[in-house]
């Protein structure tokens, strides 16, 4: 069997397995429960013509189609679970890896796509965001399409990849607004390096892009609604950010997805981590992977320079550079908060970047081709170690302490089962102390007979009887007053699971 062979193997089995292994720790809470209910609307016979948005159509609008519902009510109608979606997304992203592969074979080669694809498939950013639904983890795979399909038209002037290009970014935008920064990126890189243009192909490339939009825009039409609704929200909703907040932001959030640090956006205040010693190896490793993105961006650089900045021979390291550093500056020209969604979307540009690195030392240093290769494989390995880290901590303690990794389906499974043996066959009484969304939805499909009561505080519990559950660990635990804290602290029955309280009263 060839060596080739072998690593693709190896790549589809590590890929899949790191994606799906723990797809019951999925994710459900806050919006997820809004495009569930609005994927059973259409399952019922309602008609989704926006994207993002509320359950009415025709406010907060924040993407341009209905694509990601539509797959949503496939999902549920044809599973019946909430962990088909993101059975979905991961099968989505463990396919964005393998097309990376492709692209850089044809674009590159082979061992870049190899050293490429295997430090995609081992990200933890891309590991935890491809365990649920959310509609930027949609994205990557669409991207890498767009960029294979956009290096098609300009570096092997294929006109089909243009309209293909097109057609992906109009699905893109159905999703999420970052996709808009493409279009002013694409048609600059078409305008440098290709010129000419069909005019037909000009025309195709338009059509096909407008045609992930038609229910948006006759939805916007028939209601006198703006069709820029979703980009004057996106320009309305968001803070203003500092110059060096704005910049550190926008061109470190993508070098940080590259590395194996997830940091306070997931970890929280929790230290995944067995020991200080595994602490400071792991942050190790994330200096080491941030010296290799700029040693790799500097490599380029060097490169380029050296062949007289030459187009013809280096179109495909132009497109690239060009693409990873307009898209965050792009970002910063805003000048508002920026978030590590909205770069998903430029995966897998910068494992690309490193793996160019890495290939030009391999052919340089060929007497050291063994201790490179050694040392790629000690990357791979620990960042897979990393990610088995953080699930292993979300096993063990059910969230992260004030981390996006929230308390997973399969302890909230947990959770009411608990509270459904202990009902018996009686009703269910469960009392909802504020915020319940992240349980109820479960709740309402897990326990067959059941009965809410609603309070805001711990002085409406006199006379009522059933089971309150109380999460103080998560980013969406609720909000206690000082009354309410002491109560639960002293209140004797209780059980706790997974660091989840459940009170029987």
């Amino acid at each position: 069997m060839k060596k080739i062979t072998i690593f693709l193997i190896l790549l589809v089995i590590v890929t899949f397995s790191l994606r799906l292994f723990w797809i019951d720790f999925t994710i459900l809470e806050g919006d997820m429960f809004r495009d569930f209910e609005i994927a059973e609307n259409i399952i019922d016979g309602q008609i989704k013509y926006t994207g993002v948005s509320g359950i009415n159509q025709a406010i907060h609008q924040q993407s341009f189609g209905p694509i990601m519902y539509y797959i949503l009510a496939i999902l549920i109608y044809l599973f019946k679970s909430p962990i088909a979606p993101a059975v979905f997304v991961a099968i989505l992203n463990s396919i964005a890896v393998l097309i990376t592969y492709k692209f850089c074979k044809d674009y590159f080669n082979k061992r870049i796509g190899v050293i490429a694809s295997f430090l995609y498939a081992v990200n933890p950013w891309s590991v935890y965001i491809s365990h649920f639904h959310w509609n930027p983890n949609y994205l990557p795979v669409f991207s890498v399409l767009f960029f294979y399909f956009l290096f098609g038209f300009i570096i092997k002037k294929k006109n089909y990849c243009l309209i293909l290009a097109s057609l992906i970014l109009g699905i893109m935008l159905n999703f999420h607004l970052t996709a808009l920064f493409f279009i002013p990126i694409a048609i600059l890189l078409i305008l440098v390096f290709r010129r000419k243009i069909n005019i037909k192909t000009t025309i195709y490339s338009i059509l096909t892009f407008l045609i992930p939009f038609l229910p948006y825009i006759y939805f916007n039409l028939k209601n006198n609604i703006s069709l820029l609704a979703p980009i004057l929200y996106g320009v309305s909703s968001r803070a203003y950010s500092g110059l060096f907040t704005g910049f550190t932001e926008s061109f470190g959030i993508p070098i940080m997805l590259a590395t194996n640090y997830l940091g306070s956006y997931v970890y929280g205040s929790s230290n995944i981590f067995l020991n200080p010693i595994i602490k400071y190896l792991f942050f190790s490793l994330t200096i080491v992977l941030v010296i290799l993105i700029f040693l790799s961006l500097f490599y380029l650089i060097i490169k380029l320079k050296n062949s007289k900045f030459d187009l013809k021979n280096n179109l495909n390291i132009w497109i690239l550079l060009i693409f990873l550093s307009l898209f965050p500056l792009l970002y910063f020209l805003r000048l508002k908060d920026v978030s590590p969604h909205y770069f998903f979307l430029i995966y897998p540009l910068q494992f690309i970047m490193i793996a160019l690195f890495l290939d030009f030392l391999i052919i340089r240093y060929s007497k050291f081709r063994k201790v490179i290769n050694y040392a790629i494989i000690v990357i791979i390995i620990f960042q897979v170690i990393n990610i088995f880290l953080l699930f292993n901590y979300v096993n063990q303690n059910g969230s992260t302490q004030m981390g996006e990794f929230s308390i997973p389906y399969k302890h909230k499974i947990e959770i009411l089962n608990y509270i459904k043996q202990s009902s018996g066959e009686n009703t269910t009484n469960i009392i909802v102390y504020k915020e319940f969304k992240s349980f109820k939805y479960l709740a309402d499909r897990e326990i067959t007979k059941l009965n809410y009561n609603y309070i805001n505080s711990t002085e409406e519990l006199d006379g009522l009887s059933g089971y309150l559950i109380l999460d103080r660990t998560s980013m969406h635990k609720p909000e206690l007053s000082r009354e309410d804290e002491l109560f639960f602290n002293n209140y004797p029955n209780k059980t706790i699971i997974k660091g989840v309280e459940i009170y029987e009263f």
